[in-house]
């Protein structure tokens, strides 16, 4: 099977800064960039990769929450979904858990 084409980003923008572009107070990406969305990549059972992408709506506020499986070619749309807002949040390990056994 076919490898799905990981695209390479020429610029990070870190999770807190990111926000909707109607939002004023959001940091704006650099002069020529634009932002168009994220995505999170996974693998079911070591066979099927899905990935999650957010873009921006272009039609309404908000964003669209699109679900795709990996084919073994190409990419193919199984879900999407409107959302008002998105907080991607990072979950960590705290020490107080390390004890709590």
């Amino acid at each position: 099977m076919k490898e799905p084409h990981r695209p390479t980003a020429t610029r990070s923008i870190p999770v807190a800064d990111w926000q909707h572009q109607s939002n004023p107070a959001s940091k704006k990406p650099a002069a020529g960039e634009e932002c168009r969305g994220f995505e999170i990549w996974f693998t079911v059972k070591s066979i099927i990769q899905y990935r999650l992408r957010f873009e921006p709506r272009t039609d309404g506020p908000g964003w669209w929450k699109q679900r795709d499986e990996w084919t073994g070619c190409t990419w193919q749309a199984r879900n999407r979904t409107p959302v008002t807002e998105i907080e991607p949040r990072i979950l960590v390990k705290t020490a107080r858990e390390d004890t709590d056994d």
